[in-house]
């Protein structure tokens, strides 16, 4: 099963080639089956036509393929009279949340959306998915410990049966792990992970996928801002067409980030092979950049990472060495020799660190697996 991630889209001929790329990927591919759009969708900023436009563009793209949204900041939509917010994406899309909607009038920049398709999950084969609102703050503001988004986060992710749905991912539109120029350390984006983070990391979030820097990076597993072999992996992935360009300048480069390129448009491929390794796919639009992946990694669920960690307690201590994607490992070519891993693992056949897995070569040496375990 492969899932679409797309984020800031937008109407433009980058838009436009994106959907196209979609569209050959869901009729050549039978295993596409669905895709998120991770907010930033119309840009039409209050235009209702701009709406209808946008949507018959997609069309080609979505119209016999299931999609997911969430609202990015482009959703906020004021209603001219009754100033609430969202007025667009309320009346025109209908998620699979259980919970009654309610709003309230903007007020600076306190908003107010809850439940409806605010935030909501559901499980998709062996992936359950939870996606949230960065412009969903009023409540946060007043009390976090009674703010309906967390409660429902917690709820939702303490009662993910993990032998039915070995992976949670959780898709919002502000990056939480950020090392573009572009809408760095925002307020939406810091309010919500000052209390969403905890709980992605107390639970096992396997992965968080986001928009808004029209980019695309990917951080390791991290927790609390440092490398960790357990935590989530963070994608941004904002470079979907919009008519607002690319980002691409860049902070120095943190620790915890493995891969960032702000040159092209594009989208993601989420791959579940099997209840154990999830593969993740950068691939830019053919017309503007490379057609194939240019950045690859395996994401495989907490128990699994766990369970390695409490066999080989020195793998830790490795994993701020070892990244995936495109053999970088200890910053090498892409082979560790033998004598090396062997003195950080204790020579095993087989080994993941994060999300990476490797597997020991004949000739000596470890390269990462390029094809999935079986179960």
């Amino acid at each position: 099963m492969t899932l679409v991630m797309i984020g800031d889209i937008g109407q433009t001929f980058n838009s436009n080639q994106t959907a196209c790329t979609v569209k050959d990927r869901w009729m050549s591919d039978p295993s596409v089956a669905g895709a998120v759009i991770i907010g930033d969708m119309a840009y039409a900023d209050g235009d209702g036509n701009r709406w209808d436009t946008w949507g018959r563009l997609m069309e080609q793209a979505f119209a016999q393929l299931p999609v997911l949204v969430l609202p990015g900041n482009h959703e906020i939509e004021m209603d001219a009279e009754t100033y609430m917010p969202f007025a667009a994406y309320r009346h025109r899309f209908r998620m699979p949340s259980k919970l009654p909607e309610t709003i309230g009038p903007v007020l600076g920049g306190d908003f107010l959306y809850e439940g409806g398709s605010s935030y909501y999950s559901l499980s998709v084969g062996l992936v359950h998915m939870v996606m949230l609102n960065n412009y969903n703050t009023h409540n946060a503001l007043l009390n976090v410990d009674t703010d309906p988004q967390r409660l429902f986060l917690e709820k939702t992710l303490a009662e993910v049966d993990r032998s039915v749905t070995p992976f949670v991912i959780v898709c919002m539109h502000n990056p939480m792990y950020n090392s573009n120029l572009g809408h760095h350390h925002e307020s939406f984006t810091t309010i919500l992970r000052k209390w969403a983070e905890p709980l992605f990391i107390k639970y096992g979030v396997d992965a968080v996928f986001s928009g808004h820097v029209h980019a695309y990076e990917r951080n390791g597993g991290v927790e609390f801002g440092r490398p960790s072999a357990t935590g989530p992996v963070y994608v941004t992935i904002g470079d979907g067409g919009n008519h607002e360009g690319l980002y691409n300048e860049w902070f120095p480069k943190p620790e915890y980030s493995v891969f960032r390129d702000g040159r092209y448009y594009g989208h993601g491929e989420l791959t579940v092979y099997n209840r154990s390794h999830m593969k993740w796919s950068w691939i830019p639009n053919a017309e503007q950049g490379p057609s194939l992946p240019i950045d690859e990694t395996w994401i495989r669920p907490r128990s699994e990472k766990t369970n390695l960690l409490a066999q080989k307690p020195s793998v830790q201590a490795a994993a701020h060495d070892i990244v995936g994607g495109k053999g970088e490992v200890l910053k090498t070519n892409g082979l560790i020799s033998r004598a090396r891993m062997m003195a950080v693992v204790g020579g095993v056949g087989l080994l993941s660190v994060g999300a990476v897995v490797f597997r020991r070569m004949s000739g000596g040496g470890y390269r990462p697996l390029t094809e999935p375990l079986l179960p």
